[in-house]
């Protein structure tokens, strides 16, 4: 299985609900945003059933938004403005290392925004509901989930009604402010 960007990374974002605004890599192009709940739909199939040896599974969402859309989604579901801020990459760069993620975690987030800037993660499959028979989450469903949650909290990755709680490290502190991980 090949998901795509992942849409709980938004929930990974606490200034959503603090500040009216998210903080990423400057990014440009749409991206298939895919739900962590329907990829584990998507594995729990194709471990259960026949036919998926040997075959790659490209997961996505239902449709490519940039973030700027997504921001558009939260300002909805929120009911009050939110806004997606690009940073340049030297910006993004030095604010993860601040906030205390490795090095080479670092270098790979931003190798990956490069390779999303101007499109290449855009394509939207078929592979969720021809799987599973059941159409893809999307953005909004991912929206709705962060507007329900406390700040500093994400959701457990499944449906819509499931409960969310904090997000924590080992020792009991909050997690620093995540970046994308596709």
């Amino acid at each position: 299985m090949r998901p795509n960007f992942y849409l709980q990374n938004f929930l990974r974002q606490p200034s959503i609900r603090a500040a009216g605004e998210f903080s990423l890599p400057l990014i440009h192009a749409p991206i298939s945003f895919v739900d962590v709940g329907d990829i584990a739909h998507v594995a729990a199939r194709v471990l259960t059933t026949e036919g998926h040896d040997g075959r790659v599974h490209d997961l996505t969402g239902p449709e490519a938004l940039t973030y700027a859309e997504v921001a558009d989604e939260f300002s909805h579901v929120l009911g009050r403005p939110v806004r997606y801020v690009g940073l340049p990459d030297d910006e993004a760069r030095a604010a993860m290392l601040r906030g205390g993620m490795p090095e080479f975690h670092v270098d790979a987030l931003m190798e990956v925004a490069r390779a999303y800037r101007e499109g290449g993660a855009e394509t939207v499959t078929s592979t969720v509901p021809d799987i599973t028979g059941v159409r893809p989450s999307g953005v909004p469903h991912s929206c709705a989930g962060t507007a329900g949650s406390s700040a500093g909290s994400r959701g457990s990755g499944g449906r819509a009604g499931e409960p969310a709680g904090p997000h924590r490290l080992s020792r009991g502190r909050e997690e620093p402010p995540a970046w994308p991980v596709p």
